[in-house]
C-alpha cells in the first residue's frame, strides 16, 4: 500500500474499493511491527507481560496490563494507542 492510499483510507472504507485484498493491510502491519527496533511492548517488559495469565482474577490481570502499558516508552505507548483506536 502506498502512503497516499493509507491517507485516503478511513475507518469506514472498504479495501476492495481500493483494489486491495484484506490480507494486504494485515501483512503490511506485520511487516511494520517486525521492522521496529524493539518489540512494541518492549523486550524489557516481556517477562512481566508473560506473568499476567498467572494472576488469579481478571481484575488483577486488567490492572497489571494498565500498569505495564503506562511503563511503555512514549513512542511505544502512542503507537499502541493508535493501533488500538484504528
Amino acid at each position: 500500500m502506498t502512503e497516499l492510499d493509507l491517507q485516503l483510507i478511513d475507518k469506514n472504507s472498504r479495501l476492495e474499493d481500493f483494489g486491495y485484498d484484506a490480507h494486504v493491510p494485515a501483512s503490511t502491519l506485520k511487516q511494520y511491527l517486525r521492522g521496529l527496533p524493539d518489540c512494541l511492548l518492549t523486550n524489557a517488559l516481556i517477562p512481566d507481560w508473560n506473568k499476567i495469565p498467572l494472576l488469579s482474577t481478571e481484575a488483577d490481570r486488567v490492572q497489571r496490563i494498565g500498569q505495564l502499558i503506562n511503563q511503555l516508552p512514549k513512542v511505544n505507548y502512542d503507537n499502541l494507542r493508535y493501533l488500538i483506536r484504528f
